[in-house]
């Protein structure tokens, strides 16, 4: 699971191989799990504590097209392209 970036603890992953539309970042704090919708940054599944949810969707307005560029990328099967985020694997 390629992670994308850790802020304050806050884990943002895109999982490889076919993922469901709208295109959107997996994002895990402690024992929360939330999807964010990459374009409008707004949680469509699950949820995250209110600090966590902030500082979650202001990395996103920051790193929008590079996420939504990887998005995109590892929709077509591609691997995680290092270097254009801080890409992690676990």
């Amino acid at each position: 699971m390629p992670i994308i970036d850790i802020v304050h603890g806050i884990f943002f992953v895109i999982y490889t191989g076919r993922e469901h539309p709208p295109p959107h970042v997996h994002v895990k704090y402690g024992e929360y799990e939330a999807s964010m919708d990459i374009k409008t940054g707004e949680i469509i599944q699950g949820r995250l504590p209110r600090p966590a949810r902030r500082i979650a969707q202001d990395w996103l307005k920051k790193n929008r097209l590079k996420v939504l560029r990887e998005w995109e990328r590892m929709e077509q099967g591609e691997t995680p392209q290092r270097g254009v985020i801080k890409i992690r694997t676990l």
